[in-house]
């Protein structure tokens, strides 16, 4: 005897799920371009929101259209893309302006008194 239709019936609408690893990436991703932003904590963020937007595509991909969330994994990717790269671009302008540092901190430290 051949197997029944499924759970929702022959012709009926299954409804998709978003891939969890999509929003995983979109928010690590936002997180690296933010820290990307303001410092060198992008160069954590960046890449782990890359790798979840890769494993979130191709999972989604493989799935024959049972999850979505293509878009997040796609905007978490480029935003992962974008933080580590401005992180890697503070670095690079840290180690090469080490006086940016120290005047900054005289900056920071330095109170001015008015009369």
């Amino acid at each position: 005897m051949p197997p029944g239709p499924g759970p929702y019936g022959p012709g009926r609408w299954v409804p998709t799920r978003t891939e969890s690893t999509a929003v995983s990436s979109l928010v690590l991703g936002i997180l690296g371009l933010l820290c990307g932003l303001a410092g060198c904590l992008g160069i954590v963020f960046g890449p782990l929101a890359i790798a979840f937007g890769i494993i979130a595509r191709r999972r989604i991909g493989e799935s024959a259209g049972m999850l979505d969330g293509a878009g997040l994994a796609t905007a978490g990717l480029v935003c992962g893309i974008i933080g580590t790269v401005l992180s890697i671009g503070w670095v690079v302008f840290i180690t090469t302006n080490p006086d940016f540092i120290r005047e900054l901190q005289d900056q920071l430290t330095t109170t001015t008194t008015t009369p």
